[in-house]
């Protein structure tokens, strides 16, 4: 699974950009609005909250970031079920 910095996403509250813009503005809000960020994409992940962004921060190369097994067992990135 490979998260596309060019995939058109939704930062909640600030509307629609490309995932790295939306990771790059949630970084940058203030620490209350930054707590309660979330990105809303099509694929799954399908949300990403504030956690997710800033692991996405930290291990981005301006390329497509692939998850890997140690990501996914660190629970970096969940799958979210609606109930």
């Amino acid at each position: 699974m490979a998260l596309d910095p060019e995939e058109f996403v939704i930062l909640e509250d600030h509307g629609p950009m490309t995932l790295h813009s939306a990771v790059a503005r949630a970084m940058i809000l203030p620490p209350d609005q930054r707590r309660h960020a979330s990105i809303l994409r099509k694929g799954r992940p399908w949300l990403l909250n504030f956690d997710e962004i800033k692991h996405l921060a930290m291990r981005w190369d301006h390329g497509p970031y692939t998850l890997d097994d140690s990501d996914m067992v660190a629970g970096a990135f969940r799958l979210r079920h609606v109930s």
